[in-house]
């Protein structure tokens, strides 16, 4: 039986600064692999002041590549 668990976004990704939830903005498409593989079912997004310009979700082109990635990974973006 699959249950839905998803996982908050840069907790796949190696800690960074010693910090445990950050936005990875150097490997946020891996996440979506990592996920899959780890059988989560959704990832919450991250949203930081400091990255705030390097987010994908804020740009046109950046929010079609989190979509694809997405359903090519079957993996919901919260």
């Amino acid at each position: 039986m699959h249950y839905p668990i998803g996982i908050m976004h840069g907790r796949l990704s190696p800690s960074r600064d010693g910090r445990f939830q950050y936005f990875p903005k150097d490997d946020w498409r891996e996440e979506f692999e990592l996920a899959k593989k780890l059988d989560f079912s959704s990832i919450e997004w991250i949203v930081e002041m400091e990255n705030f310009e390097s987010n994908p979700l804020f740009s046109e082109q950046g929010r079609k590549e989190i979509k694809m990635q997405s359903k090519h990974h079957g993996i919901k973006v919260h």
